[in-house]
């Protein structure tokens, strides 16, 4: 099971679906899921996804496989952001095409905030 160690108790738990041909370069998207679910809800998607992109789909901190978090524990999108962000960096990967849930859930509103600190940071 990959996981990711975020620190001493905390650990992200992620898939990678890569079905391209090994002999191509390949560009990954990162697929975030919203409250309440995992990395699993995109499964549907994956044997779309998966032939043509890198596909990473990680458990958010809290949720699936992840490290289950307290009830105090003090939720921001920048938290959660960073873990994502490192989670690309471990992977070594340093673009990628961001997708996240319905509007209004967690993995929507971090990848709206995520790509305008991004845009900020590039401006």
């Amino acid at each position: 099971m990959p996981t990711l160690l975020r620190s001493p108790d905390v650990q992200l738990h992620y898939l990678v679906d890569d079905f391209t041909d090994p002999w191509r370069g390949s560009e990954t998207i990162l697929l975030l899921h919203g409250n309440a679910e995992s990395g699993v809800a995109w499964y549907g998607w994956v044997a779309p996804l998966a032939r043509r992109f890198r596909v990473v789909r990680p458990d958010m901190r809290g949720f699936g496989a992840s490290t289950p978090m307290p009830r105090d524990f003090p939720w921001t999108l920048d938290i959660v952001i960073d873990d994502f962000v490192r989670l690309m960096d471990s992977l070594g990967i340093a673009r990628f095409h961001l997708v996240g849930a319905k509007k209004g859930s967690s993995g929507g509103s971090s990848s709206w905030a995520a790509r305008r600190s991004r845009r900020k940071s590039v401006s």
